[in-house]
């Protein structure tokens, strides 16, 4: 593990162009996931590489990559994988009907392309490494900030580089490989959402903060995104937020099924929820929100099945370990922010700005 090189110290070339994205480490799950049951193909007990499926899962209503192909190709699913397995060759009629189910930006010379002649892994190599990106991107930005650091005034520590003294001082202890897929989980979603509060010039300090308050401990991530929605829509209870949707549309599920998800029993669907949020003004957000609430879902989900022993620890112990972790991560980005902006103004100006 020692060997496998960090992600801090790659550039975002290595990883768009060399598909290098950064390795997970070995690790042990000791029961089955709840709401992403299959998503990092491990078996409880038994030491393994996490597959990355999981951003598969979090990004679309799709279990696996594999899953996701099979619905875009239909009945020409059997001959796309004997063609990208080089297990055939497939007429340029076949060709061009494949490329048609993939939209009018993949052509059949780019469906050619695709053969990768392996019979087993990844059926599209590709594809899994793209949904990785969505991940990748977002935590090297999240590394670099960590290893540029603050200095401490009195010590000239790095006062943002405290993960692995954070995370052995916690109630639940998890195992260091562990606990850096959800580290850099719970960067890529406070880079992730950075990134749009830049782009959409909204508050990033604000929008930030209301991120952070998905992972909540009182409520499930979902059951927090949820009471988002009924906010928006000035709902007084599940039952009216089931009426029908903003733009007047009659939803396929009522108010049990919506309590369902709220207390985390079943994986929020990203239609499903794209049908309670349509028509409100602030829909790009909450989709937004729900993306990042299916994250934390599986963050939480990952620490209740890693942490050891015979007994899974609660929901709320895990979530609040989560939830301050998610919080200090914030701190940090904030006090970087910061320090950035000072030395940017001190640099434009020549002049010292006091704190």
């Amino acid at each position: 593990m020692e060997n496998l090189p960090s992600i801090s110290d790659m550039t975002l070339g290595d990883i768009l162009f060399a598909n290098a994205l950064s390795p997970l480490w070995p690790l042990v799950i000791a029961r089955p996931l709840k709401l992403f049951p299959k998503t990092l193909g491990l078996t409880p007990g038994v030491e393994g590489v996490p597959s990355r499926e999981y951003m598969v899962r979090v990004l679309s209503d799709y279990p696996t990559h594999q899953a996701m192909l099979r619905a875009l190709t239909g009945d020409h699913f059997a001959s796309f994988v004997n063609h990208v397995r080089g297990k055939h060759r497939i007429s340029p009629t076949t060709l061009k009907a494949i490329a048609g189910r993939f939209g009018p930006t993949v052509g059949p010379n780019e469906i050619a392309a695709m053969v990768h002649g392996s019979s087993k892994g990844p059926l599209l190599p590709a594809l899994l490494s793209l949904c990785g990106l969505f991940e990748a991107v977002p935590n090297l930005f999240f590394a670099k900030v960590v290893k540029a650091g603050i200095p401490c005034p009195h010590c000239s520590g790095n006062l943002i580089d405290d993960r692995d003294v954070w995370w052995t001082k916690q109630p639940l202890t998890l195992p260091k490989p562990t606990y850096d897929l959800v580290e850099r989980m719970l960067g890529a979603i406070l880079v992730g959402t950075g990134f749009y509060a830049y782009f959409k010039n909204v508050d990033r300090e604000a929008f930030l903060d209301h991120i952070v308050q998905l992972a909540e401990p009182s409520k499930h991530p979902f059951g927090n995104w949820i009471e988002n929605v009924k906010q928006s829509r000035g709902a007084a209870s599940y039952f009216d937020l089931c009426a029908a949707s903003a733009d007047g549309t009659l939803l396929p599920f009522d108010e049990n099924r919506l309590s369902k998800w709220a207390s985390g029993g079943e994986l929020l669907p990203l239609a499903l929820g794209g049908r309670l949020i349509a028509g409100l003004p602030d829909a790009p957000a909450l989709e937004l929100d729900l993306y990042a609430a299916r994250a934390i879902a599986f963050v939480l989900d990952l620490v209740i099945a890693a942490t050891p022993g015979a007994t899974a620890p609660k929901r709320k112990t895990a979530q609040d370990m989560i939830f301050r972790r998610l919080r200090t991560l914030h701190d940090h980005a904030i006090l970087f922010i910061r320090a950035a902006q000072k030395k940017a103004q001190e640099r434009a100006t020549g002049q010292p700005v006091v704190s």
